[in-house]
């Protein structure tokens, strides 16, 4: 015995539309995007780079290592006549990132 499927032609035809819907989808959302107006490229920092970026201007500007004073240092260090007064130090780091604070508000 022999059983023809008659509906087969159109199974076929129906697959072959639901197969073509996403890629004619697809093909219409290429051509959305590429006649979308252009926006051209954007940035985004963090704050860590902000900060980065902030640290990294100050050094630049900063003047170059003075070696007349750093020579002075060296002996007097040598020589053990130069006393380091850590709370001038810290009270300095302390007014240096209020500044640095002040500056990223701004």
């Amino acid at each position: 015995m022999n059983i023809k499927n008659i509906q087969h032609g159109s199974i076929d035809l129906l697959l072959n539309k639901v197969e073509a819907k996403p890629a004619a989808r697809l093909s219409e959302r290429a051509i959305e995007a590429f006649n979308a107006p252009r926006q051209g490229d954007r940035i985004s920092l963090s704050g860590e780079a902000k900060v980065r970026t902030v640290a990294l201007n100050a050094a630049s500007q900063a003047p170059d290592v003075r070696r007349d004073k750093l020579n002075a240092i060296r002996e007097r260090v040598a020589a053990g006549e130069y006393v380091v007064d850590s709370h001038t130090i810290a009270q300095r780091l302390l007014e240096e990132d209020t500044q640095l604070r002040q500056t990223l508000q701004e």
